[in-house]
């Protein structure tokens, strides 16, 4: 694992995370009160696990050192 490793797979995680919460969050119809949290946090961190399997998985498959399947 090298640094640019790290780095995009945390950057993938951490933004997947952000959309995932964001997804079930629902935008502008947040009641802050009223709103389940824990299902909400439980979604994004499934989510960005996913997304850090993924990394991992193409690591060796598109360009070397890289968390892209691309090259």
């Amino acid at each position: 694992m090298n640094y640019s490793w790290v780095r995009d797979a945390s950057e993938r995680a951490v933004s997947t995370f952000a959309q995932s919460f964001l997804a079930v969050v629902g935008g502008d119809t947040l009641n802050v009160w009223d709103f389940g949290w824990k299902p909400a946090f439980g979604v994004a961190l499934g989510s960005s696990l996913l997304s850090l399997l993924k990394s991992v998985a193409a690591r060796n498959v598109g360009t070397h050192g890289t968390a892209s399947l691309a090259d």
